[in-house]
């Protein structure tokens, strides 16, 4: 995503479904609809220590080539591994 981390209260089951959440479907959504296979992975933490990610998407049928990418980045990635802090 070109974007930072949304706030979690966002997300919450209650929360309606607003503009603030729905552009990051132009990202997503796409891949939902056509059955791409699709990778997250963390990618690290911004300044402020929010966490980062990358999506991955591979061609159909193309999960076992994803999973080798994703297996690949994994363990080049230098970036530390924790946890960031709950809000």
């Amino acid at each position: 995503m070109p974007v930072l981390p949304l706030l979690q209260s966002l997300f919450a089951p209650d929360a309606p479904f607003t503009p603030a959440v729905s552009p990051m479907m132009r990202y997503t959504g796409p891949y939902d609809f056509s059955g791409s296979p699709t990778l997250s992975l963390p990618s690290g933490f911004t300044p402020d220590g929010l966490p980062l990610s990358l999506q991955l998407v591979g061609k159909p049928l193309g999960e076992a080539t994803l999973c080798r990418v994703g297996q690949a980045f994994e363990a080049a990635d230098t970036s530390p591994r924790r946890r960031p802090p709950h809000a």
